[in-house]
């Protein structure tokens, strides 16, 4: 039985590296050795450029797509496609960088604990590990990888993927030992090592022969690329800047920072940036409504989103408003400034400089929407109205609606978030906390009635401390989603035959990463939010919101880079991070109706 076993681990590896061959994305050049049939089709079939007639060999491959990731994890420093070099040791640590002979920009960092006392039991001497890390690759592009590995006995692998070529500075953090990021008994203090066991390591990706990607030659490729997906997460990159198009000044005048967020290997056709406006403005005609249900992760990403539909720049001031409500409207529409202020259309959106609000006397032209602050509203007041139902069909005109006769407005889209820490929208929407009886349904199939697309997101409060609601186990976590997800899809189910209405389009925000800072006031209230338990429960998360349907954004992925760059020590505003999750969020609502 043993030899088997053994040729099997011997082949496997080969044949994940074969699979990583023909999963490549992009080749970086047309020069190399004789490419042969099958492997065109091959690569044909993974989306590359024909080759030149030559039928030529890349001398690199950029770089492995989504499908190769699992391959990357199961990569061990001992595989014999990997080049490893020991960098200096630390008095806890060895630590060695292996890179694949075969993929430029691929390889991984493998460390290994020398002792091993810290292991207390074979269940995490085999899958977890006692000890958590951080790497981050500053250079022509920003990454930290989400992906790692404990291959058991305290060895541990980082893979990594970089597509651009040129020099990269590297730093790897020892973050937490003792099981400390995963454990879920009695009422830890999170101790937190931060120990940077390699400091600014200079290494080089690929040569000079490799092309890089700037965003000016992603923007010239877009005729070519094909569409992302709406409902898969998007892999995405950070480029460095190279200042080549008013997007990129733009984006560095706003948030200081040299990197620019681009979809991997596709193309979004509509993210509502200030370039694009004059045309998708006219998106608004479409009358698409919104609601958002969220934490404060949501509530920045809301603000945001409200800046790009009304044609802003966007603001760095984000006060913690638990309500947004706000209609945009086309170009072309006219209204007055009285006319929205009365009906009382916009609570709590932000506007800069270039948004001023003329006395009601005026007429304003092309309105994107009226903006209040937060100040002169009083307290009292500061609740959303209860959504007014539409009138039903025919048939479903036996169920009585209560509301009051309104006007009728211009087209626009409309969007309302609401804070909710803890799904309570759909616990209490279940039909036994909640019913309402003008539409005879429960509480959460009325509230969503009025939208069309429903954006949610749910774990940052969880992993909070006690006091403040959280320590939510894996399990806890599990139950609370499945439970309101449940609720959501039979809700979603039943539009069709209460109101005739089609589903509401359900997007799954995703799970945002976390600081890892010692010197944090929350490390002293007992706080869970680590980004080893943030990945393990992103990973359930999309699986869920797959089953039942849902569009799914990563926000983690794409947080994970950011997360020592925040302003707050927890929200990713005016980071490029906010700009790469709205970007997917807009292509996934797909308000301008364009093709699926």
């Amino acid at each position: 039985m043993k030899r088997p076993r053994l040729l099997i681990a011997l082949i496997l590896p080969v044949l994940g590296l074969l699979y990583l061959l023909t999963s490549t994305l992009i080749y970086a050049s047309d020069e190399g050795t004789v490419i042969t049939k099958p492997e065109k089709e091959a690569a044909r079939r993974n989306g590359v450029p024909d080759l030149d007639s030559g039928g030529q060999r890349p001398k690199t491959l950029l770089p492995p797509k989504e499908s190769a990731k699992d391959m990357l994890e199961a990569l061990h420093p001992s595989d014999p496609t990997l080049k490893c070099i020991h960098l200096p040791a630390t008095s806890n640590f060895t630590i060695q960088l292996c890179r694949s002979t075969e993929h430029c920009g691929t390889g991984l960092f493998a460390i290994e604990r020398k002792d091993k006392a810290k292991i207390l039991e074979k269940y995490y001497r085999d899958s977890i590990g006692p000890d958590a890390f951080q790497l981050l690759f500053d250079g022509p592009q920003r990454e930290t990888p989400a992906v790692w590995t404990h291959k058991g006995d305290c060895l541990y692998t980082l893979p990594f993927r970089l597509i651009n070529p040129g020099k990269y500075t590297v730093n790897l953090v020892h973050t937490f030992d003792s099981f400390e990021a995963l454990v879920e008994v009695g009422d830890p203090d999170l101790r937190v090592v931060y120990d940077k066991i390699l400091v600014d390591y200079k290494m080089d990706v690929c040569d000079a022969s490799c092309q890089s990607f700037t965003a000016k030659r992603i923007e010239s490729m877009r005729p070519t690329l094909p569409l992302c997906s709406r409902t898969e997460p998007q892999q995405g990159v950070y480029l460095r800047m190279n200042f080549e198009t008013d997007r990129e000044t733009r984006k560095f005048d706003f948030h200081k920072y040299f990197y620019i967020a681009e979809p991997l290997g596709c193309k979004y056709d509509q993210r509502f940036e200030l370039e694009d406006f004059a045309t998708l403005g006219k998106c608004h005609n479409k009358n698409n409504s919104i609601l958002l249900h969220g934490d404060s992760h949501l509530r920045v990403s809301t603000q945001t989103i409200d800046a790009r539909l009304a044609g802003h720049a966007g603001t760095k001031y984000n006060p913690k408003f638990e309500l947004i409500h706000a209609k945009y409207y086309p170009p072309d529409t006219t209204i007055t400034t009285a006319e929205l202020t009365l009906r009382h259309h916009n609570n709590n959106v932000l506007f800069g400089d270039n948004e001023k609000i003329p006395p009601h006397s005026q007429s304003l032209p092309n309105p994107p929407r009226h903006a209040t602050l937060r100040p002169r509203i009083p307290r009292t007041q500061n609740r959303l109205p209860t959504p007014r139902p539409i009138q039903p069909l025919a048939h479903q005109r036996k169920r009585r609606i209560l509301r009051p006769r309104q006007t009728p407005i211009p087209n626009n889209t409309e969007i309302s978030f609401e804070f909710k820490r803890f799904l309570e929208q759909l616990v209490e929407g279940h039909p036994h906390r909640g019913w309402d009886d003008n539409l005879n349904v429960n509480q959460i199939e009325a509230t969503l009635y009025p939208y069309d697309a429903y954006v949610f997101n749910f774990a940052a409060w969880a992993l909070q401390s006690e006091r403040l609601g959280g320590h939510y186990t894996v399990q806890r976590f599990q139950n609370a989603l499945d439970f309101g997800t449940d609720l959501l899809t039979r809700v979603n189910s039943l539009r069709q035959v209460h109101f005739g209405k089609k589903e509401v389009d359900v997007v799954w925000m995703g799970i945002t990463a976390f600081p890892v800072q010692e010197d944090r006031r929350y490390r002293k209230e007992g706080d869970w939010r680590t980004n080893y338990r943030m990945r393990v429960l992103s990973e359930y998360a999309e699986k869920v919101a797959r089953r039942r349907g849902f569009k799914i954004l990563n926000t983690f992925e794409g947080s994970l880079p950011w997360t020592e760059f925040t302003k707050d020590g927890s929200h990713f505003d005016s980071t490029p991070a906010m700009d790469a999750w709205v970007d997917e969020v807009f292509h996934k609502l797909n308000l301008c109706g364009y093709s699926p």
